[in-house]
């Protein structure tokens, strides 16, 4: 109780009453406040058609965004497994020919099977330019470069290794 309200004749006799007269007085603010709240939202009753046209707007330009996000995205995706597929064909293609023997005519390495139909792959042999010497004698040509090619549409992927003679 505040020292003020102790002091009123009204408030003199008993503790009840001033507690009463607190939460009486505690109500009707809190009564004005919601008064005051009430009426201020009656004056603005919802938004304007300018300001729905400008949200929607908004979510418009926010979700076709997100679209060519997710579609560019996906092409990325499908663009990169393309690839990975050549390369894996590739890499299957070099290890079948670095586990058969050193052979002069690269046409008779085997190739690989279950070779797409729309992927051509291609094997070529390429003299690097280096002759073997020991002892100061040229052994000749003993070692060489070879380019596996592989072309599905418009991609190409290509591996070059080089294989040495073993005498």
């Amino acid at each position: 109780m505040l020292p003020q309200q102790m002091k009123t004749p009204e408030h003199a006799g008993s503790p009840k009453t001033a507690g009463c007269s607190l939460l009486t007085t505690a109500i009707m603010r809190c009564g004005a406040w919601l008064g005051s709240l009430r009426r201020s939202l009656s004056l603005q009753r919802g938004f304007s058609l300018l300001e729905s046209i400008a949200a929607i707007g908004v979510i418009g330009i926010a979700v076709v965004g997100s679209v060519n996000l997710l579609n560019s995205t996906v092409q990325t995706s499908h663009d990169t497994q393309g690839d990975l597929g050549l390369i894996q064909l590739l890499r299957a293609q070099v290890e079948t020919i670095e586990n058969v023997p050193y052979n002069d005519d690269v046409s008779k390495y085997p190739q690989i099977l279950n070779i797409p139909d729309n992927v051509f792959l291609s094997i070529e042999s390429f003299d690097p330019g280096i002759t073997y010497v020991s002892n100061g004698v040229a052994l000749g040509q003993v070692i060489q470069q070879i380019e596996v090619t592989a072309k599905k549409d418009e991609e190409k992927a290509s591996m070059i290794f080089y294989k040495i003679k073993k005498r």
